[in-house]
Protein backbone atom coordinates (compact mmCIF):
# COMPACT_ATOMS: atom_id res chain seq x y z
CA UNK A 1 0.00 0.00 0.00
CA UNK A 2 1.24 3.77 -1.11
CA UNK A 3 1.06 6.42 0.74
CA UNK A 4 2.10 8.79 -2.24
CA UNK A 5 0.03 11.66 -3.02
CA UNK A 6 -2.06 11.77 -6.16
CA UNK A 7 -1.86 15.07 -8.26
CA UNK A 8 -5.29 15.83 -7.28
CA UNK A 9 -5.26 15.14 -3.47
CA UNK A 10 -4.85 18.28 -1.31
CA UNK A 11 -2.81 17.43 1.96
CA UNK A 12 -4.19 20.55 3.19
CA UNK A 13 -8.19 19.50 2.66
CA UNK A 14 -10.26 20.01 5.80
CA UNK A 15 -7.45 22.26 7.61
CA UNK A 16 -7.76 25.90 7.99
CA UNK A 17 -5.43 28.54 9.33
CA UNK A 18 -5.75 29.57 13.18
CA UNK A 19 -5.26 33.66 13.22
CA UNK A 20 -3.58 35.20 14.44
CA UNK A 21 -0.64 33.71 12.48
CA UNK A 22 3.07 34.26 11.93
CA UNK A 23 4.97 33.02 9.27
CA UNK A 24 7.73 34.17 6.87
CA UNK A 25 5.86 35.47 3.14
CA UNK A 26 8.07 35.06 0.42
CA UNK A 27 8.17 37.81 -2.03
CA UNK A 28 9.85 37.61 -5.40
CA UNK A 29 10.76 40.70 -7.44
CA UNK A 30 11.44 41.59 -10.64
CA UNK A 31 15.40 43.68 -10.44
CA UNK A 32 13.87 46.62 -12.51
CA UNK A 33 15.03 48.87 -9.02
CA UNK A 34 17.37 48.66 -6.26
CA UNK A 35 17.02 45.68 -3.43
CA UNK A 36 16.89 49.12 -1.22
CA UNK A 37 13.93 50.01 -2.92
CA UNK A 38 11.64 47.10 -3.08
CA UNK A 39 12.15 46.57 0.62
CA UNK A 40 11.04 50.19 1.37
CA UNK A 41 8.14 49.51 -1.27
CA UNK A 42 7.44 46.26 0.81
CA UNK A 43 8.27 48.10 4.17
CA UNK A 44 5.25 50.93 3.20
CA UNK A 45 2.80 48.53 2.02
CA UNK A 46 3.19 46.43 5.44
CA UNK A 47 3.05 49.17 7.46
CA UNK A 48 -0.16 50.80 5.79
CA UNK A 49 -2.15 47.36 6.80
CA UNK A 50 -0.51 47.24 9.97
CA UNK A 51 1.21 44.33 10.19
CA UNK A 52 4.22 43.62 11.82
CA UNK A 53 7.14 42.71 10.42
CA UNK A 54 10.92 41.65 10.04
CA UNK A 55 13.56 41.21 6.97
CA UNK A 56 14.73 38.10 7.22
CA UNK A 57 17.03 37.66 4.37
CA UNK A 58 17.17 39.09 0.21
CA UNK A 59 18.69 36.66 -2.14
CA UNK A 60 19.79 37.25 -5.81
CA UNK A 61 19.00 34.68 -8.83
CA UNK A 62 21.41 32.83 -10.09
CA UNK A 63 20.92 34.77 -13.29
CA UNK A 64 20.45 38.07 -11.50
CA UNK A 65 16.77 38.47 -13.12
CA UNK A 66 15.14 38.40 -9.48
CA UNK A 67 15.31 39.04 -6.04
CA UNK A 68 13.96 36.78 -2.92
CA UNK A 69 12.54 38.79 0.32
CA UNK A 70 12.24 36.44 3.24
CA UNK A 71 9.85 38.54 5.73
CA UNK A 72 8.95 37.24 8.81
CA UNK A 73 5.05 38.52 9.49
CA UNK A 74 2.01 38.21 11.99
CA UNK A 75 -1.56 38.63 10.42
CA UNK A 76 -4.34 38.92 13.11
CA UNK A 77 -7.26 37.21 10.05
CA UNK A 78 -7.98 36.11 7.47
CA UNK A 79 -9.46 39.68 5.70
CA UNK A 80 -5.62 40.75 6.61
CA UNK A 81 -4.51 38.04 4.68
CA UNK A 82 -6.35 38.50 1.78
CA UNK A 83 -5.95 42.28 1.74
CA UNK A 84 -1.98 41.98 1.91
CA UNK A 85 -1.98 39.28 -0.99
CA UNK A 86 -4.19 41.26 -2.82
CA UNK A 87 -2.38 44.26 -2.72
CA UNK A 88 0.58 42.55 -3.24
CA UNK A 89 -0.93 41.31 -6.71
CA UNK A 90 -1.09 44.80 -7.99
CA UNK A 91 2.65 45.49 -8.24
CA UNK A 92 3.80 44.76 -11.02
CA UNK A 93 7.55 44.42 -10.18
CA UNK A 94 6.40 41.47 -7.92
CA UNK A 95 6.28 38.14 -9.62
CA UNK A 96 5.25 35.94 -6.86
CA UNK A 97 4.40 35.73 -3.13
CA UNK A 98 3.91 33.00 -1.33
Amino acid sequence: MSNAIEPNDSIFEGQEIIFPVSYVLKVVVTQNMSPERHGTLIEELLNKKNIPYRFEEVKESAKKTYLSFSISIMLTDKNQMNELYNDLKTMPWIKMAL
